[in-house]
């Protein structure tokens, strides 16, 4: 059985019947989230497109820099989440912020200069995703004091929706900026869109609430003693421990686990079967993918209706084999004619707010099923198996993308999360209704 959850903070309480457009604090912080995933998506289809186009990236290279974002994470995580839950949460995301926006401003000059390389991507890779391990649990530990467990769907959606906004506009530039320009001046741009999130996080007003415990006393844990670091394995075991026991939280970790497995071995190579084997301009491929901003948005806005008329746990079992067979398309699209990009179009028309939509509700369940003195373990839980599977899909993409091919490997990847829904369809989640916990 999961904590109880904390009531609705006083300050957010007057925003249940006006919403939380009228909240100031979360426009703040939705304002400079909705710049951050903008530069974000960016650098998501920037670099690459960096790799594959100027590096001329292997397989298993592009395998490659998605491990380099994934160690640093899989490492960091689980101590971010003790961090996450002795110390208060705004500071570690205006920190992460401004580092991310230093490490990814050089890879401009270092291109500007004519000496990019691989290495150089993968370098910035292990340092961002060190540092987006911090932020994210950080995030998902502090948005429900800031908007209140009530709120929480409510918040997840409207960022959810802007997102998708963002990755409407991203994406219909992205592919063009590279085209024209090269992927290093995407990258640059999404520098700068963090020190817009951090200057957003700098001017919320409302304080973090105290967390009277010992944990938060003793401060951000460190590599000290041997009696200091126990302490500090012991506070990661009290959030998995949390997590392994609660009938609802195992499965839809698993779950997510298992489509973070799926997800990397499509993700890995599609970009690379788009452009080396369907040979798509990226100003086109650009296109496409902005297609998935604007049905993102779709989902986001449609998702709490499709949770009241079906449950949120249907909606979660539903929602991963949906997205299953709109990735399906990709792979079977035959080459650059219209058909083909028929079908690519397709794969965002049905993928993409099947996913928002999970991701919406799947976020707000575990968020609200955890008291806020371990929220940042158990999201750390959570970001760490998560992590994990992930760096064995990328794994498994630079194996099987060599000897199986990308169509084949890239249809296993869609199996894979079909799989997940049929786990939580099989699981007590399908049995709830609302993200409510008694």
């Amino acid at each position: 059985m999961s904590e109880p959850i904390p009531s609705l903070p006083e300050s957010t309480a007057k925003y249940r019947d006006h919403g939380l457009w009228e909240h100031a604090d979360f426009l703040k912080l939705w304002a400079g989230q909705t710049v951050s995933v903008f530069g974000s998506l960016l650098s998501r289809i920037a670099i690459p497109f960096a790799a594959a186009l100027t590096l001329h990236a292997t397989p298993a290279q592009m395998a490659l820099l998605g491990v380099a974002d994934v160690i640093p994470s899989l490492v960091v995580g689980p101590f971010a989440g003790v961090w996450a839950d002795r110390a208060r949460r705004r500071p570690l995301m205006i920190t992460a912020d401004l580092l991310r926006a230093a490490v990814l401003v050089a890879i401009p000059i270092v291109a500007w200069r004519g000496l990019l390389r691989i290495e150089h991507l993968y370098l910035a890779g292990l340092l961002t995703g060190m540092l987006n391990a911090v932020f994210d649990v950080a995030y998902g530990a502090y948005l429900p004091t800031l908007v209140g467990v009530d709120r929480l769907a409510e918040g997840n959606a409207k960022l959810s929706a802007t997102a998708s906004v963002a990755e409407f506009t991203a994406f219909s530039i992205a592919g063009w900026l590279v085209q024209w320009f090269g992927g290093p001046i995407a990258i640059g741009i999404d520098a700068l869109t963090f020190l817009v999130s951090a200057g957003s996080l700098i001017a919320i007003r409302r304080g973090e609430p105290g967390r009277d415990r010992s944990a938060a006393a003793a401060g951000p844990p460190s590599p000290a003693t041997g009696r200091h670091l126990q302490q500090i394995l012991r506070e990661i075991a009290d959030g998995l421990r949390l997590v392994v026991h609660d009938p609802i939280l195992l499965p839809l970790a698993t779950a997510n686990a298992l489509l973070s497995f799926s997800a990397a071995v499509f993700g890995t190579l599609i970009i690379l079967f788009i452009t080396q084997t369907l040979h798509v301009p990226t100003g086109i491929q650009g296109m496409i993918f902005s297609v998935g901003g604007v049905t993102s948005l779709l989902g986001a806005l449609a998702a709490e209706r499709v949770a009241c008329r079906t449950g949120v746990g249907n909606t979660l079992a539903l929602a991963l084999v949906v997205a299953a067979i709109g990735g399906a398309f990709v792979p079977l699209a035959p080459d650059a004619t219209l058909a083909g990009i028929a079908l690519l179009i397709l794969n965002q028309l049905v993928s993409d707010p099947a996913f928002t939509i999970f991701e919406i509700h799947q976020s707000s369940l575990r968020q609200t099923r955890v008291d806020d003195t371990v929220r940042g373990r158990a999201e750390a839980t959570f970001r760490f198996a998560g992590t994990a599977a992930r760096l064995a899909g990328l794994c498994a993409a630079a194996v099987l993308g060599e000897h199986l091919g990308l169509r084949t490997t890239m249809l296993l990847g869609c199996a894979g999360i079909a799989l997940a829904g049929v786990l939580l369809a099989l699981s007590p989640v399908r049995q709830l209704r609302t993200i409510a916990v008694d």
